[in-house]
């Protein structure tokens, strides 16, 4: 699970402040904000690295690529009745950890908990009975919801993104 480093969006990031923030060495905070910038939560503008922040459009995009990769991992593990292979999982991760940088989980959203469960339990129950069809639908619906919480929750209050 990534962690949430605490910068708020478009702030800067140094590496001076983040080993005195966290007691570390500038090896190792180097790395990581190399690493943060490849994986697209920090991005460089001009020498300074930034926290970077996402637009709606962005967040549908990752959303309906989501949508796609879990209908796809769900129908696979219905056919198999195994774990899907570890790169149509490590799609949708890659994906999730752009949407984990929004300050909300949509599991805010009231009611979302209850809806969640169920869909887990539809979902492992057409897995089970190797029903593909109807697991990539699950998983698909599940997504998809997600999205539309964002949204509302993106038109409530702009800084959510």
């Amino acid at each position: 699970m990534t962690k949430n480093i605490g910068t708020p969006p478009d702030e800067s990031l140094t590496e001076m402040a983040l080993t005195q923030r966290y007691a570390a060495s500038r090896t190792p905070v180097r790395e990581a904000l190399q690493r943060l910038e490849q994986d697209g939560l920090v991005e460089r503008r001009g020498k300074v690295l930034t926290v970077r922040s996402h637009t709606a459009e962005e967040i549908v995009d990752m959303y309906e690529s989501r949508i796609i990769l879990e209908q796809a991992a769900a129908a696979k593990a219905a056919r198999k009745r195994t774990t899907p292979s570890s790169s149509l999982v490590g799609l949708p991760e890659g994906l999730d950890q752009q949407v984990r940088r929004c300050p909300l989980t949509t599991l805010t959203y009231p009611g979302r908990w209850e809806t969640v469960l169920t869909h887990y339990e539809a979902l492992i129950q057409a897995i089970e009975s190797e029903d593909a069809t109807t697991a990539g639908a699950i998983a698909a619906a599940h997504m998809s919801e997600a999205l539309n919480i964002r949204l509302q929750m993106y038109a409530s209050n702009p800084g959510v993104l």
